[in-house]
């Protein structure tokens, strides 16, 4: 199912000279063909290696891009060669988007952010994932030793690449209570494939050796 919003960010990135991969709450949407609830920010995957040309790609597009720091902290990268790089994504904010809110710090490109979750209708907010491969694998960033051949990893809609249900599946156990998380859950594991079962079920294992809560509802 390809919304509005999904065809404007594939049309925003096709150019680019990099490759990506819708992932989050949209790419269960994908996979299922069908919208089951309401979404919220647009989230997108790239190799850590294109970070910084995908940087330079998103401000000559006229796109603001701040980096995530941690507890609700971001840096306004203005030159790719002054990061912070400690977390993994990035906010990129385009005019006229009105619930990504920052105010200053103390320490000079340093703000708080406080994003206002509401579905989003316009393409003027895109948060950025990278990701790391090897050996035509697909590392889970969370637990290296926990990979995906990249034909598995990423699957396509209409031409749009997205991450497999099952690794979404496996970023969301971390947190299975949230609002929606059981919901996609529920909706995905009937139209996945045994092999794809069978994979999030050994990778759920290794991250909680101690149990789950979707281990015991196999």
């Amino acid at each position: 199912m390809l919304t509005a919003l999904i065809s404007r960010v594939s049309k925003l990135l096709a150019d680019l000279p990099l490759h990506y991969a819708v992932c989050g709450d949209y790419a269960i949407d994908l996979f299922l063909n069908r919208r089951i609830r309401v979404r919220y920010d647009l989230d997108i995957s790239v190799w850590h290696k294109d970070r910084n040309a995908l940087i330079r790609c998103m401000q000559a597009k006229g796109w603001t891009v701040y980096e995530a720091c941690g507890n609700d902290l971001v840096h306004l990268i203005s030159k790719v060669e002054e990061q912070k790089l400690l977390k993994r994504n990035l906010f990129c904010i385009y005019p006229g988007n009105s619930f990504f809110k920052i105010k200053p710090t103390e320490e000079l490109g340093m703000f708080v952010c406080e994003i206002e979750y509401q579905e989003q209708m316009e393409l003027n907010f895109i948060e950025f994932l990278f990701d790391q491969t090897d050996n035509g694998d697909f590392l889970y960033a969370r637990n290296p030793e926990i990979k995906r051949k990249l034909g598995q990893a990423i699957l396509q809609r209409s031409g749009v690449p997205y991450l497999a249900p099952e690794l979404i599946l496996l970023y969301k156990s971390s947190d299975p209570g949230r609002e929606g998380y059981q919901q996609d859950y529920d909706a995905v594991m009937p139209m996945m494939t045994e092999e794809q079962k069978h994979w999030l079920t050994l990778a759920l294992k290794k991250m909680y050796p101690e149990g789950h809560i979707w281990l015991n509802s196999k």
